[in-house]
């Protein structure tokens, strides 16, 4: 296989691993301005805030996408990518790295990924919580983490979540103030298992955080526009204990236009195993 094909395919694994092993990303912060609504309101005014930003706003979403793996690194790569989601049902990311040629498309549903790659003519198809069972058990202790289809499409979407994907609860989050007015909101699926969410003094979520006793996911917003009346983040970035390995660019981003979630698979396709699957994942 070569080198070129083995960079493509590359491309298309962060998304599956997001889907197994949800990471995070390094903060970049912009400075208090007049808008700031930190010092503006009244505390619950801001939290209240805080739950409006994380309310989902669509019923559809799509964006057009620069992907990057390993950013600044000799191994850097970069493709054009399109993400689709019906919110709360499923997403899919179709890897285009040549203009109109879909070489890999990776689906994410409440149950199950996909994964179909063209350049290999073959493709997976299994239910998440099988996939959950084949991850060793040395790697579950150190990455205690339960996956919800609702934790992805968050972090896509730039939301706070629950650890076991219910209905977002602003009660059930302790408050930490941090400098600048920024504000650390913290909960906990288990005791081994945190989840940080860091807002500013718009009350705009920069950084989610993942952390376990062995290891430190981060997912951080920048960039923000606003589009449809709320503030969206443009630059997404990936780290895991703060090397960072992902970076997702918006160009273009509409919501509740109609949305196609085909995903057909060609005859001569030939279907991977679970342990092939894995194979991938690890290149």
């Amino acid at each position: 296989m070569s080198r070129t094909t083995n960079s493509l395919r590359a491309l298309a694994l962060p998304i599956v691993l997001l889907a197994m092993t949800v990471s995070g990303c390094r903060t970049t912060r912009s400075t208090a301005t007049k808008t700031d609504i930190a010092s503006a309101v009244s505390e619950a005014e801001y939290v209240r805030q805080v739950s409006r930003l994380s309310t989902p706003d669509y019923r559809t979403l799509t964006a057009s996408l620069v992907i990057e793996i390993n950013p600044d690194t000799k191994d850097e790569m970069s493709s054009r990518a399109r993400l689709k989601i019906v919110r709360g049902e499923r997403l899919q990311i179709s890897i285009t790295p040549l203009a109109g040629i879909e070489l890999f498309r990776v689906e994410v549903s409440r149950d199950s990924v996909k994964i179909l790659d063209r350049m290999g003519k073959r493709y997976a198809a299994e239910p998440i919580a099988e996939i959950m069972k084949q991850i060793p058990a040395y790697l579950r202790n150190q990455y205690p983490y339960d996956f919800r289809y609702e934790h992805l499409e968050a972090l896509l979407t730039n939301r706070l979540f629950m650890p076991g994907g219910d209905a977002l609860d602003m009660d059930r989050f302790s408050q930490q103030r941090l400098i600048l007015g920024y504000r650390l909101f913290r909960t906990q699926d288990n005791e081994r298992m945190r989840f940080d969410f860091t807002t500013d003094t718009r009350a705009r979520l920069t950084t989610t955080e993942l952390i376990s006793p062995f290891a430190e996911l981060k997912w951080n917003y920048a960039d923000f526009q606003t589009a449809s009346g709320r503030p969206r983040p443009m630059l997404m970035a990936v780290e895991i204990d703060d090397v960072p390995k992902l970076e997702i660019q918006f160009n273009k981003v509409e919501t509740d236009v109609p949305v196609e979630m085909h995903f057909p698979i060609p005859d001569n396709y030939k279907r991977i195993t679970l342990k092939q699957l894995w194979r991938m994942i690890s290149l």
